[in-house]
């Protein structure tokens, strides 16, 4: 039995210690950059939720109420201009001013019980005041309407009784703002790893690009070319950076219609804080006659541009249905090229179903006309002065008419049928009347 030397076991234990101890220090290194890393998190998503505090706050400043007592609607200027019961200072003006803010007014409409309810109603944004006679003090307030507000909101508002900032498009934005930032910090957003590449970008893997063989705009330069396939190979997030007039919207572009080449059914979302921005996307795009690329405009119709109008729901599904229409004419166009002979049999054979009809029509007539010949024959014999047998032979001469009237009509089938699809067809015939 060998005996290994206390040198060897010495350096053995002191190898698996110093192992160790590296492990221990790349542990205590792991959760020291965990630590700062929750902490810069931590940070960056306060900051964020401090501004988004601060918004909150400043909401809440511009919530005021001002009473009025007389109104005056401007039809040429569309404004209302309202006489405050309290005038206000300019100060106060400017909060409402600038920018603009909207408000509701009072409104008397009909309710369910017949009788009117006061209601505030949205009407437009508060533009302008006018001060009173000494100069310090502001009592009459401009109300721009614009050319959205129904006529019936107009004529319903009160002679006398309040405005009120309405604010709730900015505090909606704002929730949903507080609701998206919890999202990504604690991982419940459609791309959970979006908040550590929101903090640490630096730890992200570098993109390769994919290769575009063709670019659908020849006019790309090598620097959009180059953006266009990163986006494509990026599995995170992908941010494009320029000034106007770079060519960003040319880019977006180009990166959509290389999705849906490759992926027809695939649905991509299009948001800005640029109402423009959207629209010019959308009309691009649109615009490609090689692909069919549906698109739906969705927000405020005032806020639409009037090239991107035709993309709103309403009108989006007027021209589906026009496109569908017209598909459906060009298919059945073609595939009565493709299949005219295989029609042409199913005309022949609906017309031969039709002259076989007749055919034993003239069979049962025939028969009853024999029947009816017969039974007169008979009478004749036995009693030649009994006039049932003149009935008879009125009969008998109404059915030969008719039998006649018939076959007639049968020869004239058969003569349109020989004519349409030629005379090697005529031996139908012999297999009608066997």
């Amino acid at each position: 039995m060998a005996i290994r030397p206390a040198s060897i076991r010495r350096k053995r234990n002191l190898g698996d210690l110093n192992e160790l101890v590296n492990q221990i220090l790349e542990k205590e290194q792991q959760v020291k950059n965990e630590r700062e890393n929750n902490q810069a998190l931590a940070a960056t998503f306060e900051q964020w939720q401090s501004v988004i505090d601060i918004e909150k706050e400043i909401i809440k400043d511009q919530k005021l109420t001002f009473q009025y007592g007389q109104k005056f609607y401007d039809q040429q200027r569309k404004i209302v201009i309202l006489t405050l019961v309290k005038p206000i200072s300019v100060e106060d003006l400017e909060k409402i001013t600038a920018p603009p803010l909207p408000v509701t007014i009072s409104s008397t409409k009909q309710s369910s019980s017949s009788r009117k309810k006061p209601k505030q109603l949205p009407i437009g944004d508060i533009v302008d005041g006018e001060k009173s006679s000494n100069g310090e003090l502001i009592e009459k307030l401009h109300i721009s309407i614009g050319d959205f507000c129904p006529d019936e909101i107009i004529q319903s508002i009160s002679d006398a009784g309040k405005i009120e900032t309405n604010l709730q498009d900015q505090e909606s934005e704002i929730e949903k703002r507080r609701k998206a930032l919890r999202e990504i910090r604690y991982g419940d957003s459609e791309n959970p790893e979006l908040c550590q590449v929101i903090v640490n970008p630096s730890n992200l893997k570098p993109i390769e690009s994919i290769l575009i063989r063709q670019f659908f705009n020849q006019q790309l330069d090598e620097s959009q070319q180059r953006a266009v396939c990163k986006a494509l190979a990026t599995e995170e997030i992908f941010l494009i950076q320029g000034p106007p007039g770079t060519g960003k919207t040319s880019v977006i572009t180009e990166i959509i219609r290389q999705i849906l080449k490759q992926y027809p059914n695939d649905k991509i979302l299009i948001s800005s804080q640029s109402n423009v921005a959207v629209d010019n996307v959308l009309t691009r795009i649109s615009g490609v006659e090689s692909q069919e690329i549906k698109c739906i405009r969705i927000g405020r119709e005032e806020k639409i541009e009037e090239s991107a109008k035709q993309f709103e729901v309403g009108k989006a599904i007027i021209n589906w249905q026009k496109y569908i229409s017209k598909k459906s004419v060009a298919y059945w166009q073609e595939y009565q090229e493709k299949n005219q002979q295989l029609l042409s049999g199913v005309k022949k054979i609906s017309e031969l179903e039709g002259i076989k009809d007749k055919n034993q029509e003239l069979k049962s007539l025939a028969a009853k006309l024999t029947k009816t010949i017969a039974r007169l024959n008979s009478e004749l014999v036995i009693q030649p002065e009994n006039l049932a047998s003149i009935e008879f032979s009125d009969i008998a001469l109404e059915l030969i008419y008719e039998k006649l009237e018939l076959e007639r009509k049968i020869l004239e089938s058969i003569e349109k049928y020989t004519a349409k699809f030629g005379i090697e067809f005529f031996y139908i015939l012999l297999q009608i009347n066997s």
